[in-house]
């Protein structure tokens, strides 16, 4: 569309002003406001100003002879003002700054990953690290637990062996196992050392006791005493005394039964004054033959 000029309009203003012009000259002026001349503005305002302060009526009044010729003669002699320079703005190219956009988010994708992983294999190593930790502070308990466990029985054994109110027995069992039973009636305890057993996977011992006809569970047997020797210490139940009866037996995993199911190694426990009272041949009686 063509723009207007400003010498273009201003013998229209008068006509505009009256409501006397055309609509689409109206328009036009409206639109030449709109792109923002200012001298057109003022002068249109003056305009209105001036036709305001003569008054207005309802009857059309004539203007003097010549009035308007010298009217558009004296707007057509205004200074004509240049327009305003119109303000440009570069055109984005959109295609090229999706394209800068998809390769950050890619990047930023891959940066998050890098990271990621490095995150992921810095903890696995910790925790690697923490569970060898573990294990170790495991055996080490444990290895501490089984020598506290066997200095109490080499405690025990060499007390047995070396104090004299403990009384020693000797029993043999089945292809070829032995024990030795150490027996405390003060305390009253018994110190149990055995050689050649070699329990099943599936099996454990345990050791029990006889006073009269009732049998006593003493406990559990561990495994590397029977396989690898060393000395148990066992307390006897109250009012143990000898004669009795003492039995180590093979038992299934699990929870032991109350008297021996299948027992390994068994025999008396006899008081050893009784026994060499026994062994002693009779006191010859005077006079006999």
């Amino acid at each position: 569309m063509e723009v207007d000029r400003c010498c273009d309009l201003r013998v229209h203003f008068a006509a505009y002003v009256t409501d006397a012009g055309e609509p689409k000259l109206a328009e036009r002026i409206r639109l030449h406001l709109a792109g923002g001349c200012v001298a057109c503005a003022r002068e249109i305002d003056e305009l209105d100003a001036a036709f305001y302060a003569l008054g207005r009526v309802f009857a059309p009044m004539a203007a003097g002879e010549g009035a308007t010729e010298a009217m558009a003669a004296a707007i057509t002699r205004r200074h004509q003002e240049a327009p305003e320079e119109p303000i440009l703005f570069a055109e984005h190219n959109e295609s090229r700054l999706a394209w800068w956009l998809v390769v950050l988010f890619a990047v930023a994708l891959l940066a998050a990953a890098f990271w990621g992983r490095a995150e992921r294999e810095t903890l696995q190593s910790a925790n690697l690290t923490l569970h060898a930790a573990q294990v170790q502070t495991r055996e080490v308990i444990d290895d501490y637990r089984q020598l506290q466990e066997r200095a109490g029985g080499t405690a025990a054994l060499l007390d047995a062996l070396t104090n004299p109110r403990i009384t020693s027995h000797d029993v043999a069992g089945e292809g070829g196992a032995r024990a030795r039973a150490f027996v405390d009636l003060e305390k009253p305890s018994l110190t149990l050392t055995v050689v050649g057993l070699r329990p099943g996977a599936e099996e454990q011992l345990a050791v029990y006791w006889q006073q009269g006809d009732a049998w006593s569970l003493l406990g559990p047997l561990e495994r590397r005493i029977a396989e690898g020797g060393g000395g148990r210490l066992y307390e006897l139940p109250p009012g143990a005394s000898l004669p009795a009866r003492f039995a180590l037996s093979r038992e299934a995993l699990g929870e032991l039964p109350a008297q021996p199911s299948s027992p390994l190694v068994q025999g008396g426990l006899v008081d050893p004054l009784a026994r060499t009272e026994r062994a002693r041949p009779p006191e010859e009686v005077p006079g006999s033959p």
